[in-house]
């Protein structure tokens, strides 16, 4: 409850429950059971609740000032219709609310869990839960399932057919009545599927909500009736898990020192990237399969949370210029071992032992794989290969220097294997990533990344990730959109992994939205399909955020950037970004203090710029520019924090310098947020035909 000491350290700030609404006549009265780190969520599903005509009871809020504190949530829980879990990784292992749902349970209220992230759920919770309402949010952000939240708070807390006649004439309503202004038939607005037809939205959101239903360990599937508090509704049959559907667990570095963890996470990417090539087999997205990393879960409770049929799972000790790869395959449904066998080879051939696991996974699994010729190192190519592994852990992990760190490992590979079309892509997508947060100059970081693109294409001129790159290149630097969309194409065309393909379809998007200035439905909606794949991708979580705010639904945002932070606590600019999204809600002093707290200096001065200037303290954010300028910034961020101060000729200066530099972040002019209050200067269209972003 958020009324006690926060009983972790991992969730946002905690913040105060919103004034009590007098809701008059109120005939649904509502008990939230949260975990304090989930404060800001549990406000939001107040605020939504008590607008729709029920009356919450919510700690600290509601516990009467001398009251004690225990007794008054016992009292508030006997007397509620509906007992609403906000369910997270905090509150599963929270004692505060297992005692409440226990409560509840004793009580034989029915409970709502509304799931709003993935975590394994204790066995002592899910017996309490085990007949429950479960509704999530995990993969669709909360204000998405806010309306299935409320029309599921109503349908639970009318009176069933087998109540007392003279009760239900005493008490019930007409359901729209509970609710005017949310008709019971009123669907949650999904985004989850590609808009192909007007059925395939509503098809893929009903499926997408029972793969989703899965991701928590062991969860148990609930009716969509009301739920009778004598006789709980029995739950109805799991859906099929497809017989051709894997998830790839990272092996374990059983290396003598254990320092080997980049090369097993990196083998098992690379079966993940060569089993998602077939198209007849489901293959787990990396994030997700990964999210079971050192964590005690049994191959059945993997299976039924990832809703897949088969594991593959594995270890690798290397020494020297030896790997030993163990790799077995594991029936999901009862544990059993299909095949397994080890692999005691040199590092020139893992490119052949990798084929020929994920051969045997396909001809196992009856899958279709796409032929490919028998890979062949020399060892200098293993040796590259050694080290993109190893950049690629870095790259991943994106805590402080290790970009810098996985650029420098790229450029050894290329030097060690100068016919590495791999190494040469890995080099250019790390530099512009080190521009694009101005760590070097965004012209040299172009002009490099060109060099890489062009060379691994002489190498390969079929390489598809090459033709990205350079659409990448043509559209943040050189603003030439038509031979951007050209090489887009063109990787479409080549085969490439699923990943690749989705990646080519938002950047494509994406493109679209950098010229017209509005993110489309179907950039929405793809970013949503790939959430949908890989739930715990921050990545995709951020850039949905960035979505949203543009589209001013601020709330879904904010839990967005709240989750991907979770996921990943020391990513540069997470907590900076954060404590934006809160100023963007007008909750300046939790911004002020998530931001206080980012790790990089150049992120942190940023938002503290315009977060001191949000809150009229003018001379502070005069002190915050001066220090973030010493960093050497780069024009588009002077740009950008000028025009958030309102500052509007020194944001065109700066504009300008962005323009001569080739700044990778000006094209995103027309879709800024905090640059909107410039469109209307002339400059402001200057700018646009100079960037070819209008004619």
């Amino acid at each position: 409850m958020s009324g006690k000491a926060p009983e972790s350290g991992t969730g946002p700030p905690p913040t105060d429950p919103p004034a009590a609404v007098q809701v008059p006549n109120a005939s649904i009265h509502v008990f939230i059971s949260y975990a304090s780190q989930d404060s800001a969520v549990a406000n939001t599903v107040v605020e939504a609740l008590e607008r729709h005509g029920a009356k919450c009871w919510i700690a600290p809020r509601d516990v009467v000032p001398g009251e004690f504190y225990a007794g008054a949530i016992v009292h508030a829980i006997d007397a509620a219709n509906v007992i609403v879990l906000i369910l997270s990784e905090n509150a599963a292992t929270s004692q505060h609310v297992l005692r409440e749902v226990e409560r509840a349970s004793s009580k034989r209220h029915p409970v709502v869990a509304f799931r709003i992230e993935l975590a394994p759920m204790p066995a002592h919770l899910e017996y309490f839960l085990n007949t429950s309402h479960w509704l999530d949010a995990s993969a669709v952000g909360v204000e998405h399932a806010l309306p299935k939240l409320i029309d599921a708070v109503q349908r639970l807390a009318a009176p069933t057919p087998a109540a007392d006649p003279a009760h239900q004439a005493a008490t019930a309503a007409p359901a729209a009545g509970l609710f005017p202004q949310l008709p019971k038939s009123t669907p949650a607005r999904q985004r989850l599927s590609r808009p192909l037809t007007a059925l395939v939205p509503v098809i893929a959101v009903i499926v997408a909500y029972f793969v989703v239903d899965r991701l928590w360990l062991a969860k148990p599937v609930a009716s969509e009736r009301p739920l009778v508090a004598v006789a709980p509704t029995a739950a109805p049959s799991a859906p099929a898990i497809p017989e051709k559907s894997i998830a790839v667990l990272p092996f374990a570095d059983m290396s003598e020192r254990h320092n080997q963890e980049y090369f097993s996470d990196g083998l098992s990417e690379e079966l993940i990237d060569r089993l998602s090539q077939s198209d007849d087999l489901r293959v787990i997205a990396r994030t997700s399969s990964f999210y079971f990393k050192a964590k005690q879960a049994t191959v059945a409770e993997i299976g039924r949370t990832l809703n897949v049929s088969h594991v593959l799972e594995g270890s690798v000790r290397k020494n020297g210029n030896m790997v030993r790869i163990t790799a077995q395959l594991v029936r999901s449904s009862d544990g059993s071992h299909v095949w397994s066998r080890t692999y005691d080879r040199k590092l020139v051939d893992i490119l052949k032992v990798q084929d020929e696991i994920a051969g045997t996974v396909a001809l196992a699994l009856k899958a279709a794989l796409a032929s490919k010729p028998p890979a062949q190192q020399s060892e200098a190519a293993s040796q590259a290969y050694n080290l993109i592994l190893e950049g690629d852990f870095f790259f991943r992990r994106h805590e402080m220097g290790d970009p810098e760190h996985a650029t420098d490992l790229y450029k050894q590979a290329m030097q060690v294997d100068p016919k590495n079309a791999r190494a040469r892509i890995a080099f250019a997508e790390a530099i512009l990533h080190l521009a694009h947060h101005n760590i070097v100059p965004a012209d040299t970081a172009a002009r490099q990344a060109m060099e890489a693109t062009q060379e691994a294409l002489s190498i390969d001129p079929n390489f598809a990730p090459a033709h990205r790159l350079i659409a990448k290149i043509e559209r943040d630097v050189n603003w030439n959109w038509t031979r951007a969309l050209a090489e887009l194409e063109q990787a479409r065309s080549l085969p490439s992994s699923a990943s690749d393909r989705r990646d080519v379809m938002l950047a494509i998007e994406y493109i679209r939205a950098l010229k017209s200035g509005v993110y489309s439905k179907r950039y929405e909606d793809l970013l949503r399909d790939d959430l949908a794949a890989d739930p715990l991708s921050g990545g995709t979580m951020d850039e949905l955020a960035t979505v949203l705010t543009a589209d001013n639904r601020l709330q879904e945002a904010l839990s967005l950037r709240s989750r991907s932070l979770q996921l990943s606590p020391n990513a540069m600019g997470g907590k900076a970004q954060l404590g934006l999204q809160l100023m963007y809600l007008k909750r300046n002093e939790d911004a002020l203090s998530v931001a206080k707290t980012e790790l990089s200096d150049f992120w942190k001065l940023r938002a503290l710029a315009c977060i001191h200037w949000a809150m009229a303290e003018h001379a502070e954010s005069d002190r915050d520019l001066a220090e973030f300028a010493k960093h050497d910034p780069g024009s588009y961020f002077m740009a950008n924090v000028h025009a958030f101060r309102g500052e509007r000729d020194e944001a065109f200066k700066w504009l300008d310098r962005a323009y001569q530099e080739h700044s990778a972040y000006l094209p995103e002019l027309n879709v800024d947020p905090i640059l909107k209050s410039l469109r209307g200067d002339p400059r402001f269209r200057d700018l646009q035909v100079k960037l070819r972003l209008t004619d």
